[in-house]
């Protein structure tokens, strides 16, 4: 048996993944690579945004630095969040390589690291052009491309600000966040915003004949997610890869 792939669900669908024991909605936010800036690990993938913030109050940096690859978030979503991802979950989520800024400050010639050389991680933060904000581009620092859900006027709004991986280039301890409001806003590192993890999901499906497991995958909305006979997680249409409890 094999289910439908993600790449069929239209972008500004919902999916239901199991965090922490209970399903909760993401929003499908583009299909596959989103331009020559991100690397070959996006293939064959579907990136979704939590459609709600999973924490409301972290700080980017406690030691004051707006460095990504350094931050509370990034280390947070990577270890603790993906931990808190159902096990049998956790294979169809794939290791991308995301661009992100690596230089910032008045003296500094801002850097971005692309294609292969993005940073590796599984949980991500957006960044602000993947929003749609373009702050990054007028000031030379393309870390992403606009992400279809955002190109086509899909709404960053949340009730709390939430961080991006976007750094204010001329200073070394401001970030961007997007507002409660929806525009981008730089708050200072030290400051506590919510954190909305952006996962890349394999959205080519693929069959398992082994009937000695019994198989789960990520579900699509509009179902109540309760368990039945079958699946770990109950409903009619299940979307992604079929994966073995337990891998």
């Amino acid at each position: 048996m094999a289910t439908a792939p993600l790449s069929t669900k239209a972008v500004g669908s919902i999916v239901k993944i199991p965090v922490n024991g209970i399903m909760h909605d993401f929003i499908v936010v583009h299909h596959g690579r989103p331009s020559n800036l991100y690397d070959t690990s996006f293939d064959n993938g579907t990136i979704v945004l939590k459609r709600d913030p999973i924490v409301e109050n972290m700080e980017f940096s406690s030691a004051g630095s707006n460095n990504y690859p350094n931050s509370e978030p990034h280390g947070w979503l990577n270890k603790t969040f993906m931990d808190w991802i159902a096990p049998n979950i956790r294979p169809v989520i794939k290791t991308v390589k995301v661009p992100y800024c690596r230089t910032t400050g008045y003296s500094q010639t801002v850097q971005v690291s692309t294609g292969p050389d993005g940073l590796s991680s599984r949980a991500f933060l957006l960044s602000g052009v993947e929003t749609g904000n373009g702050q990054g581009e007028s000031s030379g620092t393309r870390d992403g491309t606009t992400l279809a859900y955002f190109a086509g006027g899909g709404k960053a709004v949340t009730a709390r600000a939430w961080w991006l991986r976007s750094p204010v280039t001329f200073s070394t301890n401001m970030e961007y966040a997007i507002g409660a409001g929806g525009s981008i806003f730089s708050y200072d590192v030290n400051s506590k915003q919510s954190v909305r993890p952006a996962l890349v999901i394999v959205s080519i499906s693929k069959r398992r004949r082994n009937n000695n497991h019994k198989h789960t995958a990520v579900s699509s909305a509009g179902h109540n997610g309760t368990r039945n006979n079958n699946r770990r997680y109950g409903c009619q249409h299940k979307l992604g890869n079929f994966i073995r409890r337990g891998e």
